[in-house]
């Protein structure tokens, strides 16, 4: 098991210089992969969340200076019992910000998660590295070529189909199915 790092080494995590929109572009990444977008009914604006697992506690630090950058958030101890086994992780939460509001109109339609045109225009390669490193592995997919594979089930066809399509225009990625 883990230990969770000191207060000291949250202070040693560094984040690179972002910009606004390279800020939106790695909060998009962490929406295709294992965040989300909330906006309660009694709400103005819309605030963002996630959780890990233990081994995944840098990471989710990494991630909280990203969104520090726009809004503060929280990271809070969690666990779950599955199967009559504990799993303990974070859950990271931030306030509200007009940033996700707006993502969360393009992100959401009747409470679905969708992509659209301008989602997929801005998967930059800090957004594409997010998204696989919350929802991607590599393996081998045939005894010939080594792959790397996205977790899309989430999203219905179309926005597969518009996912894989922007990939292979952008990154020369090919995929299957």
């Amino acid at each position: 098991m883990k230990a969770i790092p000191s207060e000291s080494y949250k202070e040693r995590v560094t984040t690179m210089n972002l910009n606004r929109n390279e800020i939106r572009s790695a909060i998009i990444g962490m929406v295709l992969g294992d965040g989300c977008i909330s906006l309660r009914p009694e709400r103005k604006e819309a605030n963002f969340q996630m959780s890990h697992c233990e081994k995944q506690y840098d990471y989710l630090i990494w991630k909280q200076k990203i969104l520090n950058k726009i809004t503060s958030s929280t990271i809070q101890n969690t666990s779950k019992n599955m199967n009559g086994k504990i799993f303990k992780g974070f859950h990271l939460g931030t306030k509200q910000h007009p940033m996700f509001t707006k993502l969360y109109k393009r992100f959401y339609h009747n409470g679905v998660k969708v992509v659209d045109e301008y989602l997929v225009k801005h998967i930059t390669p800090l957004a594409f590295a997010i998204w696989y490193m919350d929802d991607g592995c590599f393996g081998n997919a045939n005894r010939k070529n080594d792959s790397f594979f996205l977790c899309t089930q989430n999203f219905d066809y179309s926005n597969q189909l518009l996912l894989k399509k922007s990939l292979k225009i952008k990154y020369n990625l090919d995929w299957n199915k």
